[in-house]
């Protein structure tokens, strides 16, 4: 500052920057006076209105924790009022669900038509495309039909309630009619196998073979698949591998609407309940934050900071009445004017310069700050002996009233809860209502 006010001194007296300079300096002080009290003066404010500040904290969290509990009475009550599906309802499949079953059985067709058309294709006259659509038909009813087919039936068989018995006999019988049927179609592979076999003995051209002749050798061929080839003993093996993944698709394709809904409402009400068993804690929990943040540690702030700011305003009320900062400053100003302008001055100048009237400041009034101090200290040794207790009490009375509403509201969420778990579990649904 020093260095300021000569710089702007522009018609060469040095009076006039004096008492700039010594304006300035007592602002400066005045600021770091009020820089002191300021913090202690509005913890004061805030740790006086303690009873206001739990006040208000205790009725916020008490109103929203009566809220959150309204809403899961709502919640419990509507959860218990609300329909299940019927046994029988399916959900409706997702596009995605229809292309999956599609791929997979497309997939499973072209694969074991591809494989099986290795076998025809030497032997048929109708080359490669007419091997491939004699294989694909075959494949088509194996895994489409009695694979995918047969499950949907077989779903379709569980899903109004069948018996075990009856449900494991229908299925006995599909893997019957499965194996049967891939037993007859490999049969007719041996039978192209060994009529290839013969042709290449007896040197006839390739692709004379009828379908025919090769049914009429498949009648003199047993059933029996380890009298095979190898190799139309393994494509049998994979006919029933692939008519296998058609009928797990087929019967796992749709779902049951009751199985999941069983499972929904049961994380439901789980979740309702973790809800209702932290409500009490967390409300409590976040008043005992904020009063912590509010008011206890606003009052232990305002406790150390009245000791500091005490010893502070009285070292700074000496340094300043006493004139050893003022006398530092004036130093500084004779040594720069001097540097800055031809005329030189002395403290002597100085001092006479603030003899007139008007030009020294006066000394620092520290009375309002003081009384301020004197306001804290008595606000602390208050809460010592009396209203630290009292603010424990009633934040203690506040808990209560959130954990009584929180009882009170226990037989009005759990008893439904608890009625339509006992139903779910038994795998009924909801009570049934007259109407």
């Amino acid at each position: 500052m020093v260095e300021r006010v000569v710089k702007n001194s522009v018609d060469g007296h040095w009076q006039p920057p004096h008492a700039e300079l010594l304006s300035g300096l007592k602002n400066q002080v005045d600021q770091a006076v009020e820089a002191e009290i300021g913090p202690i003066a509005r913890d004061l404010a805030k740790a006086g209105n303690w009873k206001v500040a739990l006040a208000t904290g205790v009725s916020r969290e008490r109103m929203a924790a009566r809220n959150k509990l309204e809403d899961l009475r709502a919640r419990s009550a509507h959860l218990h009022e609300e329909p299940l599906p019927e046994p029988h309802e399916t959900e409706k499949p997702t596009n995605t669900r229809w292309l999956m079953l599609f791929t997979v059985i497309a997939v499973c067709i072209v694969g074991e038509s591809a494989i099986n058309m290795s076998l025809l294709a030497p032997a048929l006259d109708t080359g490669l495309l007419g091997a491939f659509l004699t294989a694909g038909v075959v494949s088509l009813v194996n895994v489409g039909g009695l694979g995918t087919g047969l499950g949907l039936l077989l779903f379709q068989a569980k899903r109004f309630g069948i018996g075990r018995p009856l449900f494991f006999g229908i299925l006995a019988a599909i893997t019957t009619v499965v194996l049967v049927f891939n037993l007859i179609v490999g049969r007719h592979r041996e039978s192209f196998e060994r009529l290839i076999e013969m042709r290449e003995q007896a040197g006839g051209p390739t692709g004379d073979i009828s379908l025919s002749s090769a049914r009429e050798l498949a009648a003199e061929i047993s059933l029996n698949p380890m009298a095979w080839e190898l190799r139309s003993f393994l494509f049998t093996l994979l006919g029933v591998f692939l008519c296998g993944v058609g009928l797990y698709k087929g019967y796992t394709f749709f779902r049951i609407s009751l199985v999941r809904e069983l499972r929904e409402r049961r994380e439901r009400i789980e979740g309702i309940r973790r809800e209702y068993e932290g409500l009490s804690g967390l409300h409590r929990d976040r008043l005992e934050e904020e009063m912590k943040r509010e008011v206890t540690d606003v009052i232990v702030r305002l406790d150390s900071g009245r000791q500091v700011a005490r010893q502070r305003l009285r070292d700074l009320a000496t340094e300043w009445n006493h004139g050893s900062h003022l006398a530092y400053a004036e130093s500084h100003f004779i040594t720069e004017w001097i540097r800055a302008h031809p005329d030189a001055i002395d403290q002597r100048m100085l001092d006479e310069h603030k003899a007139q009237p008007g030009v020294e400041p006066p000394p620092i009034d520290m009375d309002n700050a003081m009384r301020t101090i004197q306001a804290a200290d008595a606000l602390a040794t208050l809460w010592r002996e009396r209203d630290s207790l009292r603010f424990v009490k009633e934040k203690e009375t506040g808990c209560r009233e959130i954990n009584e509403s929180w009882m009170s509201y226990r037989p009005l969420i759990d008893k439904p809860l608890a009625e339509l778990s006992a139903h779910l579990s038994n795998g009924l649904g909801v009570r049934e209502r007259s109407s």
